[in-house]
């Protein structure tokens, strides 16, 4: 089975997930307790971490031993540096690039879409990440408030006025994306936007994110890296290393449900500026490759020359005639 395969599979498998997901929330009146959703959002970190992780086999691969691991460590020392200076600053470059990064991965599975692969992505992503600051916005707020501090924490129409951009951004996308998806006769984008955007108005804003970002991100990107069983082990070891060092330093920093947060968030964030600049430099490594194999339609009269043109032994048999005519020339 190929990526595009896979990819199309993938997708089913997440509508499905999220499917149940809504009945069991709708079942439960639409809400779920505090406890529930932070159990919900622990289970996609532990789920979703080992994508991330797969950077410590696919990054040295394809940009070095050396290359990989300062990147990782400029990156994760300066996202640190910012969160300790300046941190609405650090908040809202999350934000964005996480908008960025989920978005160029949705895009990676609608290639028949041509350029309109990107409407969608930024118009999914774009719902699960912005709808909750106007659906949410006091929950949302004060949520900024715990990470940020009150004196720096953005009010609540901020918030808001944020959210209501990246909703009406997103709708704007989310149109071409189905009149692309329309004209291209592929309904997996079209019934994928309608299954988040529904997500995101039926359930609690945890919850919509931890499926979007098990059921489809995880799920994409695991499809996309040239790896092997074999690698999922290094990935998980680092994943469980990782999972630890965040538990420790919650336990020596600050045991509390808002210590936590403190620590998901901002750890999240150090490992997600390297991730997706490793995933970026990787994507475009990979990129000329694939765009170096036009696919060109081939005329009826030349078929029987294919195998000839395809031949390594064809381009020396016509120099050779041609090397000696051009000798014989005056």
């Amino acid at each position: 089975m190929d990526v595009t395969s896979r990819g199309e599979a993938a997708r089913h498998v997440g509508a499905v997930v999220v499917a149940a997901v809504l009945v069991v929330t709708a079942a439960a009146g639409g809400t779920v307790s505090v406890g529930a959703a932070i159990a919900v959002a622990a289970v996609a970190a532990v789920v979703g971490m080992p994508h991330g992780a797969l950077d410590i086999v696919v990054g040295p691969r394809h940009l070095g031993f050396v290359s990989f691991f300062a990147i990782y460590g400029v990156a994760m020392t300066a996202t640190l540096a910012a969160w300790l200076l300046a941190p609405l600053v650090a908040l809202s470059a999350f934000l964005a690039m996480s908008w960025f990064h989920f978005a160029t991965g949705d895009a990676e599975h609608h290639t028949r879409l041509g350029t309109d692969r990107f409407a969608v992505g930024i118009a999914g992503s774009g719902l699960i990440l912005g709808s909750p600051l106007v659906l949410h916005t006091a929950r949302v707020t004060d949520a900024a408030s715990d990470l940020v501090g009150a004196a720096a924490a953005p009010s609540a129409a901020t918030v808001q006025t944020v959210g209501v951009v990246m909703v009406a951004v997103a709708v704007a996308a989310a149109l071409r994306g189905v009149a692309g998806a329309w004209r291209a006769r592929a309904v997996s984008p079209i019934v994928e936007l309608m299954t988040l955007a529904t997500l995101c108005v039926a359930v609690d804003p945890l919850v919509a994110f931890a499926a979007y970002f098990v059921c489809w991100h995880t799920v994409r990107h695991h499809l996309v890296r040239d790896v092997d069983r074999r690698s999922l082990v290094p990935a998980l070891a680092l994943s469980v290393l990782t999972i630890a060092a965040g538990a420790g330093a919650w336990l020596l920093v600050s045991p509390t449900l808002s210590g936590a947060q403190q620590i998901v968030f901002i750890g999240l964030s150090m490992l997600t500026t390297p991730h997706l600049i490793v995933t970026e430099l990787v994507r475009r490594q990979l990129a000329p490759a694939a765009d170096t194999r036009p696919t060109l339609p081939t005329p009826a009269s030349s078929a029987p020359l294919a195998p000839a043109l395809a031949s390594t032994s064809f381009v020396p048999s016509v120099r050779r005639p041609v090397a000696a005519i051009t000798k014989a020339l005056p």
